[in-house]
């Protein structure tokens, strides 16, 4: 948690994969905690991949007591809404210019393949909008 930005958190299961306790965390401990609204009454959109840790029953739940309305989007959809232009595209820039900085500063060391293959398997970047079949659409 060194250097990271003021009120930023960090959980890790046993297993490294997220959990539905993990996530359940996040939302009472960070982002109701930060989430910006005038009136606790103000409902609040929000937009979710559809992990099975995200859309438990306990999570819908807790969610509609506290007028959080969640919306999931469906698998594998992701680079075909604003999203990939408003969030996913600066995250990408930003993750290549923090990958080049770290490759300057740690010669010899290597970043892992596997969250770069991740962005070429879903068609993110390279943009490849036949990267996922229609069929799973």
């Amino acid at each position: 948690m060194l250097n990271t930005t003021p009120g930023a958190g960090v959980a890790v299961s046993e297993t490294g994969w997220s959990n539905t306790e993990i996530f359940k965390e996040y939302m009472v401990g960070h982002f109701l905690k930060h989430v910006q609204r005038s009136d606790p009454a103000q409902p609040i959109l929000l937009l979710l991949d559809g992990h099975s840790t995200h859309t438990s029953l306990h999570i819908v739940h807790w969610a509609m007591e506290h007028n959080i309305h969640l919306f999931v989007l469906p698998a594998h959809t992701s680079h075909i809404t604003p999203l990939d232009v408003a969030v996913f595209g600066p995250f990408k820039r930003f993750y290549y210019s923090e990958c080049a900085d770290y490759m300057r500063w740690n010669m010899g060391k290597t970043i892992t393949r596997y969250i770069v293959s991740s962005f070429k398997k879903t068609g993110i970047f390279p943009l490849n909008k036949d990267a996922i079949a229609a069929e799973k659409m």
